[in-house]
C-alpha cells in the first residue's frame, strides 16, 4: 500500500454539503431581508438586505466550524484510489484506477495542484497540503504506474495521456471575450454612478434600460444596452461574479467566436423573450447573459462529458443545487424570470447547434459560426453607438418616453401600471413631473375595469399620488371609492388619515365598548369605521346619534369622522367584510 498523508486543515463544511449549505442559508436570508423589506416598502432594500442576511449567516456557520483537523491519508492499495476529495473533506471517497480518466498536475496562477479525475468524481489536491514536499510528484507516477501495470493499462494509460493533452491544449486558450463583456460592465457602471441613473429610472432608461414598450416603438438598441447596466452595487457584483465563474471556462471551451454568438446572441434571446411577456415596465443587468453562460455549460457536459477535462464537469447533484438556487432567485419579486429561462434556453440551443459534433470542442468554427460571431459583434457595437447618440439628442423628450416605458404595457395593463404608480408614489425622491405621469396614467387604466377589489386598490394607488401632490380633497374622494371598493383595514385607516389632514374630521369623539359605538352628539351624520373580531364595520350614524349598536363583538376604532351636511339616514347600516356591494356605496 502507498500511502501521502496531508496537512492539518481548517475545519470548514465538506465540498458535498457546501452548495446546499448555501442554498439553505440563502432561502433563509431572502425570507428575513423581504419581511424587512416588506416593512420598509422598498424591493431594492430589501435584496440587499436579503444578501447581507444571507452572507452573515453563511459565514456565522463557517465560523461555527472552523478548527484544524487531520484529514485522512491518500492511499493506493488492490487497484483502488482512496483519499478525501479535497483536503478540507473527512469523508474519503475510493474509485477503482480502471475508473481514472485523468491524472494531472496543473499550475494555476501561483498554485499548483495534482488532478485526478474519474467520471463525476475528482480529486483536486494542491500541492501545499501534502506533508513531503515531493509528494504531489511522487503521488502522479505512481498512479501512472499503477495504472499501467493493470490489464488494459496501456489502453488505459494512453487514453489518459491524450486526455491530458487535449486539457492542455483547451486551457491554453485564452478569453479576450469575457474580458471584454466585463469591462463594458464596469465601464457602464461608473457612467450609471457619474450620471445619477442609479438614482434615477429616467436617467436609467436614458442611457438604454430595457423597456418592452419602447423596442416595440422601434428603439431595438436596447435589446443590446439592457445588458450593460445595472441598479445597484449589489447587482453588478452578483451578475460579474457569475459571467467570471462561468464566462472563462466556456470561452476556453467553444473558443472565442463561438462563445461570442453564445453570450450576446443568447443574452438577446432573453430579453426578447422578456419583451414579448413585458412583465417589467424596465430592465438592467446581465444576468440573461450569464443565464446564457449557464445554459451553454450544461449543454458542454451533456454532449463531451467523456471527453472534457477533469473539474469542468460537475456532478447531477451540483447541477440541481445550482439550477435549483438560480431558479428560486429568479422567482424573487423585481427578478425577470422570462429573461433568465430565455437566455437560458438560448445559450443551451446555440450551444447545441455550434458544438454538437464529436471533437467539435477542438475544431475551429465553422464558416457559418464564424459569420454569426461578427454580425453579432457588429450588431452589439452598432447598438451601444445608437443608445450614446439617443442618450445625447436633444429633441428626445425623455421624461415622455419614461411615461410610455411605465405605462404603455400591452398586457396585464391595470396590474403592471398600478405597480409602478405605487412604486413612484411611496418613493420619497419622486419628482413632482413623475407623480403628475403616473397621476395621468392610472386614469385611463381605472376607466377600463371593473368594479371590485382590484380596481380599488388601484384607486388607493390614484389616492396616494393625490395626496403627495398635495391635492387632498381629491385623495379624499378617491380614498373614499377605494376603501368602497377594497373594504380593509389599511384602506380604512389611510382614509381616516387623509380626511384628518383635509381638515374634514371635525370634532369627533367615539368609542367602542362591547358591541356599541358611543359617540358625542353633533348636527353632521358620522360615518365610523371599525375593526372587530367579525370583520371591518363602516356605520353611518344620523346627526345627533349619540350610541348605536354595531351588533357584533367590540373591537378597535379606526376612526370616525364627520360626513357634512347630507340628508339624514333613517337607520344604522353595518357592513361586514367581505362587504354586500351595495351596503357600502358613498352617499
Amino acid at each position: 500500500m502507498l500511502t501521502f498523508a496531508l496537512r492539518p486543515a481548517p475545519k470548514t463544511i465538506s465540498s458535498g454539503m457546501l452548495l446546499p449549505t448555501a442554498f439553505l442559508v440563502m432561502c433563509a436570508g431572502l425570507v428575513i431581508g423581504f419581511e424587512i423589506g416588506e416593512m420598509v416598502e422598498h424591493i431594492g432594500l430589501a435584496i440587499g438586505i436579503s444578501e447581507v442576511t444571507a452572507c452573515v449567516l453563511f459565514a456565522l456557520w463557517w465560523k461555527r466550524r472552523n478548527g484544524e483537523f487531520t484529514p485522512p491519508p491518500v492511499t493506493i492499495e488492490g487497484g483502488v484510489l482512496s483519499g478525501p476529495l479535497m483536503p478540507r473533506d473527512r469523508a474519503v471517497k475510493s474509485v477503482p484506477l480502471s475508473a481514472i480518466t485523468e491524472v494531472a498536475l496543473r499550475q494555476q496562477g501561483l498554485r499548483r495542484m495534482l488532478v485526478v479525475g474519474a467520471g463525476e468524481v475528482l480529486f483536486v489536491w494542491p500541492a501545499v497540503s501534502f506533508v513531503e514536499e515531493d509528494a504531489p510528484d511522487r503521488l502522479h507516477r505512481a498512479l501512472l504506474e499503477e495504472i499501467s501495470a493493470q490489464p488494459g493499462g496501456t489502453e488505459q494509460r494512453a487514453a489518459i495521456d491524450a486526455h491530458g493533452e487535449r486539457a492542455v491544449r483547451l486551457f491554453a486558450r485564452r478569453y479576450p471575450a469575457t474580458r471584454v463583456i466585463l469591462a463594458v460592465i464596469a465601464v457602464m457602471f461608473v457612467v450609471e454612478k457619474l450620471t445619477g441613473a442609479l438614482e434615477s429610472s429616467e436617467m436609467m432608461l436614458r442611457l438604454g434600460a430595457g423597456s418592452p414598450a419602447l423596442v416595440r416603438d422601434g428603439q431595438w438598441w436596447r435589446l443590446f444596452s439592457v445588458h450593460t447596466l445595472h441598479a445597484n452595487w449589489l447587482h453588478v457584483w452578483m451578475n460579474a461574479m457569475a459571467i467570471i465563474s462561468l464566462g472563462p471556462i466556456v470561452e476556453q471551451l467553444l473558443g472565442t467566436r463561438r462563445f461570442t454568438v453564445v453570450a450576446l446572441l443568447g443574452g438577446l434571446i432573453g430579453f426578447v423573450a422578456s419583451t414579448v411577456a413585458a412583465r417589467h415596465a424596465m430592465a438592467v443587468g446581465a444576468s440573461a447573459v450569464a443565464f446564457a453562460l449557464m445554459g451553454s455549460l450544461l449543454v458542454i457536459q451533456l454532449i463531451h462529458v467523456s471527453t472534457l477535462p477533469a473539474g469542468i464537469a460537475v456532478s447531477r447533484q451540483r447541477w440541481a443545487t445550482m439550477l435549483g438556487l438560480n431558479l428560486a432567485i429568479s422567482l424573487l419579486p423585481g427578478i425577470d424570470l422570462i429573461a433568465h429561462a430565455g437566455g437560458f434556453a438560448g445559450g443551451a440551443l446555440l450551444t447545441y447547434a455550434l458544438a454538437r459534433g464529436e471533437g467539435a470542442l477542438e475544431q475551429a468554427p465553422s464558416r457559418a459560426a464564424t459569420i454569426l460571431a461578427w454580425i453579432t459583434g457588429v450588431a452589439f457595437v452598432l447598438g451601444m453607438g445608437a443608445t450614446f447618440a439617443h442618450a445625447h439628442d436633444a429633441s428626445v423628450d425623455y421624461t415622455e418616453e419614461w411615461v410610455r416605458a411605465h405605462f404603455d404595457a400591452p398586457r396585464e395593463r391595470a396590474e403592471l401600471a398600478n405597480a409602478e404608480a405605487w412604486r413612484i408614489a411611496i418613493d420619497p425622491k419622486s419628482p413632482a413631473m413623475h407623480l403628475a405621469r403616473a397621476d395621468a396614467a392610472l386614469e385611463p387604466v381605472i376607466a377600463e375595469m371593473g368594479e371590485g377589489e382590484p380596481k380599488g386598490m388601484v384607486l388607493d394607488t390614484w389616492a396616494h399620488l393625490a395626496h403627495r401632490l398635495g391635492r387632498a380633497d381629491l385623495a379624499v374622494e378617491r380614498q373614499r371609492s377605494a376603501a368602497t371598493l377594497a373594504p380593509r383595514a389599511d384602506t380604512f385607516t389611510t382614509l381616516g388619515r387623509y380626511l384628518s389632514e383635509a381638515g374634514s374630521r371635525g370634532d369627533v369623539d367615539a368609542k367602542i365598548e362591547g358591541a356599541k359605538v358611543h359617540v358625542v352628539a353633533g348636527t353632521k351624520r358620522i360615518v365610523v369605521y371599525a375593526r372587530t373580531g367579525s370583520g371591518l364595520v363602516r356605520a353611518l350614524l344620523p346627526a345627533g346619534t349619540t350610541e348605536a349598536d354595531l351588533g357584533m363583538a367590540g373591537g378597535e376604532l379606526l376612526f370616525a369622522s364627520a360626513s357634512g351636511p347630507e340628508p339624514d339616514v333613517a337607520a344604522v347600516t353595518i357592513a361586514t367584510y367581505p362587504p354586500d356591494k351595495d351596503s357600502l356605496k358613498q352617499p
